[in-house]
C-alpha cells in the first residue's frame, strides 16, 4: 500500500454530491410550495362560501343587507 494515497472523498466526489442533493432539495420544495398555495386558494374559497351563505341568511331574516 502506498504511503502517498489519502483516505478521503476528492472535491470533485463532493462537489457531485451536493449538486445532487440541491437538485432533489430543490425540486421537493417545489412541490411543498405549491400545495401550501393550493391549500391557501381552498380555504380561501371556502371562506368567501361560508360569508357569503350567512349574507343570505341575514338578507332573509331580514329583509335588508
Amino acid at each position: 500500500m502506498s504511503t502517498s494515497r489519502r483516505l478521503g472523498f476528492s472535491l470533485l466526489e463532493v462537489l457531485v454530491v451536493v449538486a445532487i442533493l440541491a437538485t432533489v432539495v430543490g425540486g421537493v420544495y417545489g412541490i411543498y410550495d405549491g400545495s401550501v398555495e393550493n391549500a391557501r386558494l381552498q380555504q380561501m374559497r371556502a371562506n368567501h362560501k361560508a360569508i357569503q351563505i350567512a349574507i343570505d341568511q341575514s338578507h332573509a331574516k331580514t329583509g335588508r343587507y
